[in-house]
């Protein structure tokens, strides 16, 4: 069985997987009474999520989203701002 396993990763993924490594997964999975598959996800699954973690976050640039807008914006930004602006506002249209 665990020959069979072992050649399903080498054949399927090309990996040779190291002696200590491939006695960690098989102590592994008989512990948790789990499939070698199981404990391989897991600890792929645990890798990229630490990992992503640690990318910095995309803040979104407003520069672009400028640009990226409806164009119904560009095109008639004067009349929104003439309905935004109301002498509640306390702001005037300087002409």
């Amino acid at each position: 069985m665990v020959t069979t396993e072992k050649a399903v990763l080498k054949a399927e993924f090309q990996w040779e997987i190291e002696g200590w490594m491939w006695e960690r997964l098989t102590w592994l999975a008989q512990l948790r009474g789990e499939a070698i598959e199981n404990v391989i996800n897991d600890a792929i699954r645990q890798y990229i999520t630490d990992e992503t973690m640690k990318l910095p976050t995309q803040q979104p640039d407003s520069l672009v989203g400028l640009f990226e807008d409806d164009p119904y914006l560009a095109s008639h930004a004067e009349d929104i701002l003439e309905q935004e602006l109301s002498g509640e506002a306390g702001l005037s249209w300087k002409e």
